[in-house]
């Protein structure tokens, strides 16, 4: 099996003149949904909520001009309208500052992962997996992950050295990469 087949979902972006209604919506296929964490107003979010913020709600665009009207009223709209077996969720989390990667200043923390069904086009989705980055800078940082046992609610961390039985990370702050996977319904 391709693994494009169980990731890939589709994001619509819709952009739309306040002033002569002119709409133009374009269609993609992606294999990640990247979410900045750069500008959020808040420290705490819940997965829901973070996606929320992201797709499906109007914002302005960024001094686009309108080539129709000229008006500078461009809003913008981003929708997940399909999404398959498998959803991989990355926190933007790193900026580009002289020549490296490092992390994004200010503390982020997403909060009630393990319990939370997701909702990603109109279907359920729990988090199994995530990958943590611990550092400050992409290259000299460290990486683990944690692993939900498939039918229960038991994490598995899994780092350098060592796999073992962990409680889910309060805050989940390093949080870098989230797997999900879609519920089905029995």
């Amino acid at each position: 099996m391709i693994i494009r087949n169980v990731v890939e979902h589709k994001i619509t972006s819709t952009s739309r003149c306040k002033s002569c209604g002119n709409t133009k919506v374009i269609t993609d296929n992606h294999i990640l949904v990247s979410i900045s964490i750069n500008n959020l107003k808040k420290k705490s979010y819940n997965l829901n909520d973070l996606l929320n913020i992201t797709f499906s709600h109007w914002v302005q665009g960024n001094n686009e001009s309108c080539k129709y009207c000229g008006e500078n009223a461009i809003l913008i709209k981003r929708d997940l309208v399909l999404a398959k077996e498998i959803v991989i969720i990355h926190l933007v989390s790193f900026s580009l500052q002289d020549d490296k990667l490092v992390k994004i200043p200010g503390k982020f923390s997403l909060c009630s992962v393990p319990t939370s069904k997701i909702l990603i086009a109109e279907q359920s989705y729990k988090v199994m997996s995530a990958i943590f980055h611990h550092g400050l800078c992409i290259e000299t940082g460290r990486y683990t992950n944690m692993c939900r046992e498939r039918t229960s609610s038991i994490w598995i961390e899994t780092n350098d050295t060592q796999v073992s039985k962990k409680q889910w990370p309060k805050g989940a702050k390093d949080i870098y990469i989230l797997f999900l996977e879609k519920v089905v319904n029995k």
